[in-house]
């Protein structure tokens, strides 16, 4: 569910981000910049120019800063939620106002980590988790969603 992925992502994503803004490399935060310039381009006039584009740049954007970590396992578990977000965000089709919400999210995530700021970059990431969680919850009561069920949404084998 929108709820089971949250809170893995809630407990994993502010570690992940306080270690990346110890270690986190100019070129890191180069390519970070470069998908925000990307994502706002999608975006262009409030309007939706390429969601695939936007949504695979999304969370291109979390997987780059789990790689800043450094740590392989962090960088497995992220690119693997990162490909359920994409999986959903395809069928719950959040609107362009709240891809903006998430972009700006991701501005607030990038700035603390240019700062290496971990306590700013930590809060930054939660208040988008949870404003992600929220958008991703009403859009499932627009389409008459009770729950996305993973196991079914996905039929992946690793789903027993």
């Amino acid at each position: 569910t929108v709820e089971n992925l949250t809170d893995v992502r809630l407990l994993l994503e502010p570690f992940i981000v306080k270690q990346a803004s110890k270690m986190i490399t100019k070129e890191d935060l180069e390519r970070l910049d470069h998908l925000m310039a990307v994502c706002t381009e999608c975006l262009k006039d409030g309007v939706e120019t390429d969601m695939a584009k936007y949504r695979n740049n999304e969370a291109e954007f979390h997987r780059i800063i789990a790689g800043a970590t450094r740590n392989p396992i962090l960088m497995f578990i992220i690119d693997f939620i990162e490909t359920l977000m994409i999986d959903i965000k395809k069928i719950l089709d959040p609107s362009p106002v709240n891809a903006q919400k998430m972009l700006n999210g991701h501005q607030r995530i990038y700035k603390a980590l240019a700062e290496g700021d971990p306590e700013k970059a930590e809060a930054a990431i939660i208040k988008h988790i949870s404003e992600v969680k929220s958008d991703l919850k009403s859009f499932q009561k627009r389409e008459n969603l009770n729950e996305v069920d993973l196991k079914k949404l996905f039929n992946r084998s690793m789903f027993p």
